[in-house]
């Protein structure tokens, strides 16, 4: 079944550019939080750009390529021109008053979603994912989507134990030369 648009977008000069992983929640129960620490709504655009300049790969880029595909935009460098709500639907996490992280949620998109979610400290991973699952259920979501690289092996099994699950796999393409701007889904797996 994905071997035929695999194979048309290998004709057309495409290259495998990597696999993407869609993952949900559902409402399992989420972990309880370390303590270590404080969450709060972001202040503006330009407190989530100056957070954003600082993380160098983020977590979760969900609708990745659909940002690039439709708006031109990079996600993981500039998320606002992506995820268009209010600053206070992004939270930072704090470390003693210092910021470690930030999630950006998007509650009205087509699902409940963790569009980005980047880290200063890998160590808050964990809880800023579930206080990104508490916000979001707090709106009125019974399901999250987040999307994550497959190689992103300490991603993934933060995600399982948050309670997210994998629903499915989309293998992504690129032309041979030249930046990743242009890169298209060719074939969706679903897990077996």
């Amino acid at each position: 079944m994905v071997k035929a648009p695999m194979e048309a977008a290998r004709l057309a000069g495409l290259v495998e550019r990597g696999e993407r992983l869609r993952c949900s929640w559902t409402g399992t129960p989420l972990p309880v939080a370390s303590g270590r620490y404080t969450f709060r709504p972001a202040a503006d655009a330009a407190e989530i750009d100056a957070l954003v300049a600082r993380i160098a790969e983020p977590d979760v880029l969900t609708g990745l390529e659909m940002a690039r595909a439709v708006g031109g935009v990079d996600l993981a460098a500039d998320p606002l021109a992506w995820l268009t709500g209010p600053a206070g639907d992004w939270r930072i996490a704090l470390d003693a008053g210092e910021p470690v992280g930030l999630v950006g949620t998007a509650g009205q998109a087509c699902y409940p979603l963790i569009g980005y979610l980047g880290l200063i400290d890998k160590a808050v991973r964990a809880d800023l994912l579930a206080e990104a699952v508490r916000v979001l259920t707090a709106g009125g979501a019974r399901e999250v989507v987040a999307d994550v690289d497959a190689y992103r092996v300490a991603v993934r099994a933060e995600l399982e134990r948050t309670g997210f699950r994998q629903l499915r796999s989309r293998v992504v393409f690129g032309p041979a030369a030249g930046p990743p701007s242009g890169s298209a889904v060719a074939a969706v797996r679903n897990p077996a």
